[in-house]
């Protein structure tokens, strides 16, 4: 009696079951947001000797960096993520201003370029957000060998929490602020956390951009 022939993988499996390898249109991809910063800083910085901006070219610099932070942070959260961390931040920020302004309490954002001291207070929710989703997205990068621990989730925290607080030191050169931007800093990331946590986790490839935006922002 003959054997029963064996069945033969359907195509749709084969392709299924092929690896994934990343192209040239994949690296370009990666690369794009921190090119598309570099060159606007770039264009800024002559429009800003040049007077076209009338003054506000900081500020334009500020919202085309928070703008392109928000995009490297889309590879890893949905969009309704990310508008609750703007409304989360502007409420946040906001409140700080009020106390600041009421109690006398110095209640600042972080400010990682002192060229940005000359900006309005509506840009505090700007100044908060880049601050919180770079320094997240660096804290990420430089823990992702101890990921699998069980105390990364503090340790992420803590990081996050240092860099916010430290560039801010670091750029004004003044460790004034030290303790009160680390207790912000806290408490912004505390009122976040739900936002920055996906419903469908999937193990991204480590992104090094947050620190490469972190690095543009200093030398704007």
């Amino acid at each position: 009696m003959n054997a029963a022939p064996t069945p033969k993988p359907q195509t749709s499996d084969v392709i299924k079951a092929a690896p994934e390898i990343p192209g040239t249109k994949f690296r370009v991809m990666v690369f794009l947001p921190a090119v598309v910063l570099a060159l606007s800083l770039v264009a800024l910085r002559f429009a800003r000797h040049s007077g076209a901006f009338g003054g506000s070219a900081d500020a334009v610099a500020l919202l085309v960096a928070t703008s392109v932070a928000l995009l490297v942070l889309s590879r890893q959260l949905p969009l309704q993520n990310i508008l609750g961390l703007a409304v989360v931040m502007t409420l946040f920020s906001s409140g700080c201003l009020f106390i600041s302004s009421a109690a006398q309490i110095s209640c600042e954002p972080p400010i990682w370029n002192k060229n940005f001291h000359s900006l309005q207070k509506w840009s505090a929710p700007l100044l908060w957000l880049f601050a919180l989703v770079t320094a997240r997205g660096a804290a990420q990068f430089l823990l992702r060998p101890w990921r699998g621990l069980s105390g990364y989730g503090f340790g992420l925290i803590a990081l996050t929490c240092l860099l916010i607080a430290g560039l801010d030191c670091l750029a004004n050169r003044s460790l004034e602020r030290l303790f009160a931007k680390l207790v912000l800093s806290f408490f912004a990331y505390l009122l976040t956390l739900p936002w920055f946590l996906h419903k469908r986790p999937e193990d991204s490839p480590a992104d090094f951009q947050p620190l490469l935006l972190i690095l543009l922002i200093f030398l704007w």
